[in-house]
């Protein structure tokens, strides 16, 4: 039997910094592809807390100094750096993790020969407090790069509507694959007593809980908020929330407000 001798296909995944869901979610891509005949190779910021993972899966990493907000000057350095890993490893698709990754990775895949580029979104971006200028912007600008993108992943089918909808990108370009989870991490059997009397929860207490970053597009907050009517109304209930980001003081400070605090826990 002739044995095979294609050459795998050199896949360049680009990443703002980013810890959290979509950080995971890119090396668990890379390293789920690379034995299905895919080279997997990282193009982020060299400090970045993605890099020591990556290498420690012997995933090659291209430093490129990709920031996560908009930046007049540091933007097109992002976008020349990355043009030029491009050129040098010559991978046959760019795949773009985020709205500022897929900003970058489409511009600098056109200025070195208009490579494909696909773009996984992974959140939406549209925030409740964004004013209607930057909203604007942000629509008009993704409208623009829509030309420049192979093909759209959303992580959900409610961000597929909102790319559909709100910003008018044609259906056709925009497919919604769900995360993959290796769920063995959450099957190990615990002492739901001893987990419950490490928080404090009684042991007979209905217990919500959701693990998840503080952060804007986790609308952390919301649940919170909701949560307040619900405690009120049902003196045996609980909600533990567990997590870290930058609104977590936020949140702990909107929990200390409501009457039943003592049942919000934090872990």
């Amino acid at each position: 039997m002739a044995s095979d001798t294609r050459q795998p296909v050199r896949v360049l995944q680009v990443i703002r910094p980013a810890v959290g869901g979509m950080k995971r979610h890119m090396l668990q891509l890379a390293a789920g592809l690379a034995p299905c005949g895919f080279q997997m190779e990282i193009a982020c910021p060299g400090d970045a807390d993605i890099v020591h993972d990556a290498l420690e899966l012997n995933i090659p990493v291209h430093p490129v100094p990709i920031v996560g907000p908009l930046h007049p000057v540091r933007d097109p350095l992002a976008i020349r750096a990355l043009a030029e890993v491009i050129r040098e490893r010559r991978p046959a698709i760019v795949h773009a993790h985020g709205f500022k990754a897929a900003l970058i990775a489409r511009l600098a895949a056109r200025l070195s020969g208009r490579v494909p580029v696909v773009v996984t979104v992974h959140n939406p971006v549209l925030y409740r407090d964004m004013s209607r200028f930057a909203r604007w912007r942000h629509v008009a600008v993704e409208r623009w790069l829509t030309g420049m993108t192979a093909r759209i992943i959303t992580v959900s089918d409610s961000l597929r509507a909102e790319l559909v909808g709100e910003y008018g990108i044609p259906g056709r370009l925009v497919t919604t694959v769900h995360n993959g989870l290796d769920l063995s991490p959450f099957l190990i059997s615990t002492d739901r007593g001893a987990m419950r009397a490490r928080y404090g929860i009684p042991a007979d207490a209905l217990v919500f809980g959701i693990a998840a970053r503080f952060a804007p597009q986790k609308a952390m907050d919301v649940l919170v908020a909701a949560a307040g009517p619900v405690l009120e109304r049902y003196s045996n209930a609980w909600l533990l929330l567990g997590g870290d980001g930058p609104l977590l003081e936020t949140v702990k400070t909107q929990a200390r407000k409501l009457r039943v605090r003592d049942r919000i826990v934090f872990s």
